[in-house]
């Protein structure tokens, strides 16, 4: 059995363990939950792929991004890690630090400006973002000086509180 590590850009992680094939299908289960999803490979040319996803079609691109239906995922990297083996102690302290510097939604909404892009210099405090939410403009603020490395978002979007907006670099 192989099993995986998955981190997101805002440092979340999520343990797969692949349990098997039946057939042209991979059987693959949430370490966490012991959901086991079944993936099967539909068709692909070069750099795009169509999958089935517990009966669903996903079209993915694997470029310099993931991209799933069109929309960006965010996956920093996925990790071959040795099955049944725990998560070290210091992961936590390394999501934490991940987590700082990574703007991140407020609150639910819609944005509806971007007031940075990529290697714009930003201080503490820096309005980097409009959303709107229940009526109001809510201002995103930056939460520490930083050159921004990765604009998460784009106007129009739609955003659940926590969602990454940017990610920023320390300066």
């Amino acid at each position: 059995m192989k099993a995986y590590t998955v981190t997101t850009k805002t440092g979340l992680k999520f343990n797969f363990i692949v349990e098997g094939k039946e057939g042209n299908t991979i059987l693959v289960k949430d370490a966490e939950t012991g959901e086991v999803f079944r993936l099967k490979l539909l068709r692909n040319h070069g750099d795009r792929y169509v999958v089935d996803l517990n009966g669903v079609e996903y079209s993915v691109v694997l470029s310099d991004r993931i991209f799933v239906n069109g929309e960006v995922a965010c996956i920093a990297f996925v990790k071959e890690v040795q099955a049944g083996s725990k998560p070290h102690k210091d992961s936590k302290m390394a999501q934490k630090a991940v987590f700082e510097n990574v703007v991140q939604a407020p609150i639910s909404g819609k944005i509806l400006e971007l007031k940075v892009k990529v290697n714009d210099q930003v201080g503490e405090e820096t309005v980097v973002a409009l959303m709107e939410s229940m009526k109001m403009i809510v201002e995103v603020r930056a939460n520490m000086k930083g050159i921004v490395e990765e604009v998460y978002v784009a106007p129009g979007q739609a955003v659940k509180k926590g969602d990454p907006i940017i990610r920023l670099k320390k300066s």
